[in-house]
Parts: structure tokens; sequence; C-alpha cells
């Protein structure tokens, strides 16, 4: 079953445009805290054709300014009360209608059966630890090397077929709980050594057919509680 699922899922990054945004999506390993529950999630790459692309995914908390937030993220599903959400979450990329969705980290939570895992992931930020991880993140926009690109992620959300995805993670975000957990999944590009992959996947979002998914995930600025973080 986890073999099927792991397939599908890296069906989307094989798609070169869906790259950079496919290798950030799980790579979480490195942190020694998070090994037993990245242990587990890595076990659904064993797939043959799926290997190259976990290799890739799990590199991204050797930057040591996203280390704890890596390890705040992975240690949701070691908790025994929160197997169950997170199994589920790991489930949704399963069901042919959620693949697209499944491009798009924030968009499962319209999903009745998701709202759980949802609202556990979103929680991250919450807990004292992780308190000064996610301050740090919230602050992307504010490097001049990034504020060009803060720009033009925002402006995608002006497009009229693009406006009722992007209200709908807007939404999310205006929730008192969800702020942080907002500001942390866009932090990403201030380590040195994720730059050129955020460049990246910023670039994905020119592309026309891919405006509505980049939309969803990255319009958090236009929030007006969101701006100072932005």
């Amino acid at each position: 079953m986890a073999r099927a699922a792991c397939s599908k899922l890296i069906s989307i990054c094989k798609d070169p445009m869906a790259r950079a945004a496919c290798s950030k999506l799980i790579r979480i390993c490195k942190a020694p805290m998070a090994r037993a529950a990245c242990s587990k999630l890595i076990s659904l790459c064993k797939a043959p054709m799926a290997r190259a692309a976990c290799n890739k995914q799990i590199s991204i908390c050797k930057a040591p300014m996203v280390r704890a937030a890596c390890n705040q993220l992975i240690s949701i599903c070691k908790a025994a009360m929160a197997k169950a959400a997170c199994n589920k979450l790991i489930r949704i990329c399963k069901a042919p209608m959620a693949r697209a969705a499944c491009n798009k980290l924030i968009s499962i939570c319209k999903d009745p059966m998701a709202r759980a895992a949802c609202n556990k992931l979103i929680s991250i930020c919450k807990a004292p630890m992780a308190r000064a991880a996610c301050s740090k993140q919230k602050s992307i926009c504010k490097a001049p090397m990034a504020r060009a690109a803060c720009n033009k992620q925002i402006s995608i959300c002006k497009a009229p077929m693009a406006r009722a995805a992007c209200n709908k993670l807007i939404s999310i975000c205006k929730a008192p709980m969800a702020r942080a957990a907002c500001s942390k999944q866009k932090s990403i590009c201030k380590a040195p050594m994720a730059r050129a992959a955020c460049n990246k996947q910023i670039s994905i979002c020119k592309a026309p057919m891919a405006r509505a998914a980049c939309s969803k995930q990255i319009s958090i600025c236009k929030a007006p509680m969101a701006r100072a973080a932005c």
C-alpha cells in the first residue's frame, strides 16, 4: 500500500516544473532526534523508481538555522495521539483526485477527512521550544534579495482565476494558532544551501498551468495580519 502511495507522490516530482517544490517536501531527516520518525517516512520510498528522489528529499535539515524547525515538524508523528493524523495525511496522495492537492501542502485542509491532520500540523509553533524557530522563520521577505521574489509571489493572487484559492489559504493563516505555521512554511530560502532551490521554486509560478497551485501555496502575504511577517 505504501509503495503505491510513494510512487504516485514521486511521479509528481519527476515533472521538471515541480521538482524544486517536491525536493523541499520531505527533506527532514538529518537531525538526530528526528531519525526514528524519518525512518518510518522514508520507508515509503523503498520502491526502486523512487530512490533517487527520496535521497534528494532528505537534505534540508543540514542547514543549522532550520534544524530546530525540522525537528519540531518531524516530532509530530512520534506522539501516539498524532500517529493516526500523520498516517491519514500520508494517505491523501493515494487518491487520484488528491494528487494536485499533494503538490500544494496547505490545500489538504479542504478535505474534511484531513482536517485533524492539518490542525495538528498547524499547532507546531505553539510548543515553547518551537517558538524561537518560528519567529526566525517569519522574517524571510525582509532580506533584500528576497523582496522582489516576495512581491512577485504576492501579485499572483491578484489574478482573478487564483483569487478563490488565495482567499482560502489566507483564511487559514488568519487563525491565531495558524500564524506561526504559515510563516514557517515559506522560510526555507534563508538557508544558503536552499537558495537555489527556492529561486527555482519561485520560477515555477510563472508557468500559466502552475499559477493556481503556486498561488495557493504562497499567497499568505496578502492577508493584512500576515503583512508584517512577510
